[in-house]
């Protein structure tokens, strides 16, 4: 059975922040192999890279806001979540740069499917073991002054920095200062 993006804003069974359409249309504006490499791939093969971007995106980041509903399956939409400029996001549509983030780490994996988020992840990653299932998972914590976005391409990193709640400590006179919106 091929695999279905469900890319509706807020969804409650939302798996991807873009269409195989809207990928496709980036891909054809970008330059290089990687469009080449994305051309190339199947429609289930490009579904999985989205729906894989966006899951290591929603699990992996403290996004700035909070959630618009209860009830939908990805991170985003938001609301309380203003842009750089204070402009506060719609809680009616995903911010450009997150659909770009999207696509662009798909299309990474287009090129490299070897990514591996936990062997880059530095200090964030968890483990449990119960006799002889071990699990490993990545965990922010509470502390998002040291963020490791070097797992991400450079160009998912700068898309999606201005998305993401960060902490800054200023040590002359320990004022902290928090983005949360």
């Amino acid at each position: 059975m091929p695999l279905v993006i469900d890319a509706t804003v807020g969804g409650v069974a939302s798996n991807s922040y873009a269409t195989q359409a809207a990928a496709d249309t980036h891909a054809l504006a970008s330059v290089g192999p990687s469009a080449a490499a994305w051309a190339a791939k199947t429609a289930d093969q490009k579904a999985q890279a989205l729906i894989s971007a966006t899951l290591e995106i929603d699990s992996h980041l403290p996004f700035i806001g909070e959630r618009a509903t209860t009830i939908q399956a990805l991170e985003w939409p938001r609301v309380n979540a203003r842009t750089l400029t204070g402009r506060l996001y719609l809680s009616t549509v995903l911010p450009s740069s997150l659909v770009a983030a999207t696509i662009e780490l798909a299309i990474s994996y287009a090129v490299n499917s070897t990514i591996d988020v936990l062997a880059v992840t530095g200090n964030n990653k968890k483990s449990v073991t119960a006799g002889d299932v071990s699990v490993t998972w990545f965990d922010p914590g509470e502390d998002t002054s040291e963020i490791d976005l070097s797992w991400l391409p450079g160009i998912v990193q700068r898309l999606l920095r201005p998305l993401i709640r960060v902490l800054v400590t200023n040590e002359w006179g320990k004022a902290v200062v928090v983005r949360t919106s």
